[in-house]
């Protein structure tokens, strides 16, 4: 297991807040959900977005801004054109590596029984004989939750169902079955696409790592899956600088946040879940934390990632759209090089580097240890010293033509 060594830091923090106000650096507390209260209630009163009033609001998480974050980058087209245009590439949650990531989830049993419930209470299925009033208030008391070892096993919802499709005393199927079988198969069908569809056409992301010169050098999880197994390299974003542009610098400093990490998902509300699928309309309390719950949603991870420290960009899909996906960002302070880029992919780096005024360092692999090194680059010594090499050689080559000439 790896141990961060200790540093200590004698600089004294303060904070014009109290340290029980989520806005001050020392709150105890999870202060992104304390902010996000704030928030959807500000816009709640406001009549605007959840996501106008993390823009508006975004001072107010300024003492929990980290100074700098980073990304890592594979070395290719695009990665290249964010450097170029200092953006970052906002993705489609649907891409990420783990299937679990940014997964918007409700209680199903809950939906299915609602469907179920209110199938046959307006076809009168007890009427036509496809259950019995006894079955309708198993049905209605049955639960949904996670089966406790001391509860009785019948009265869950997928056991009261079966007895609904199977009658053990008598071994036979029941007349209903078919009919009860269609109605969950196609409320199952909805629910997984409306969550699909939400979870695809809400928001795109942009991923960062926090973390200091430990995590830079130790985690090779991140090289390794972020940085194309060491060719790529790592950015280094000063966060101390706000973005010229004022809206942009409010949009980007409101959607960044912390992801949380856990062993469990986030569950939307069963109530509203049921009534947006269903295309019922909500109320703007109902909305404002439907998109509450979705933000959190896309700030939970498993567990197992929590090395990462990851902070994430969070816009909406539509003001993505009008930046092509690709978000002007804070200003790039470094580079970090992979160990294993090839060197004409470092030498394009040290030419925009030197381009930008951008602080190289280049990764090694230590001598014995299972971690990195890394050296700062003095770009304008390395291309004079690259020159001179190739002119000496040139001097001492076979060819006469070029002994002669005078360099």
């Amino acid at each position: 297991m790896r141990k961060e060594p200790t540093y200590w830091n004698f600089f004294k923090e303060t904070s014009q807040y109290t340290a029980s106000d989520y806005r001050s650096r020392f709150y105890k507390g999870k202060w992104e959900k304390a902010w996000l209260k704030d928030v959807s209630t500000h816009a709640t009163r406001e009549n605007i977005t959840l996501y106008e009033a993390m823009w508006l609001k975004y001072v107010d998480k300024a003492e929990h801004m980290p100074q700098r974050l980073f990304k890592f980058f594979p070395f290719n087209h695009n990665s290249l054109k964010c450097i170029e245009t200092n953006t970052v590439f906002v993705n489609n949650p649907q891409n990420f590596n783990d299937p679990f990531d940014s997964l918007l989830c409700a209680n199903k049993n809950e939906f299915l029984k609602k469907c179920l419930l209110e199938h046959i209470k307006k076809t009168g299925a007890v009427d036509r004989g496809i259950l019995n009033s006894e079955d309708l208030i198993k049905l209605e008391n049955s639960r949904c939750v996670e089966k406790s070892i001391y509860e009785n096993i019948h009265t869950q919802f997928n056991s009261v169902v079966f007895d609904l499709w199977y009658n053990v005393n008598k071994n036979e199927i029941r007349s209903g079955e078919e009919e009860i079988s269609d109605v969950l198969f196609e409320a199952q069908v909805k629910y997984r696409e409306v969550l699909e569809t939400l979870r695809e056409s809400t928001v795109r992301v942009s991923s960062f790592a926090d973390m200091d010169e430990f995590k830079l050098t130790s985690y090779m999880e991140l090289w390794a899956h972020y940085a194309q197994n060491h060719e790529g390299f790592c950015v280094e974003y000063d966060l101390t600088e706000a973005l010229e542009d004022q809206k942009e610098n409010a949009i980007v400093s409101g959607g960044l946040l912390p992801c949380s990490y856990g062993t469990k998902q986030i569950l939307l509300s069963k109530q509203k879940i049921y009534k947006y699928v269903k295309e019922l309309p909500l109320t703007s309390h109902e909305k404002m934390e439907l998109d509450k719950s979705i933000m959190l949603s896309f700030l939970m991870k498993s567990s197992s990632w929590r090395y990462e420290n990851e902070w994430r960009l969070i816009l909406p899909l539509d003001i993505c759209k009008m930046y092509d996906n690709m978000i002007p960002f804070f200003r790039m302070k470094a580079f970090y090089i992979g160990c294993r880029m090839p060197k004409e992919n470092k030498e394009y780096l040290y030419r925009l580097a030197q381009r930008k005024g951008i602080t190289v360092y280049n990764m090694e692999m230590h001598e014995y240890q299972f971690e990195l090194d890394y050296f700062s680059v003095d770009i304008d010594e390395y291309f004079k010293n690259m020159n001179e090499n190739k002119i000496n050689r040139l001097r001492r080559s076979k060819y006469n033509f070029l002994n002669e000439m005078i360099w």
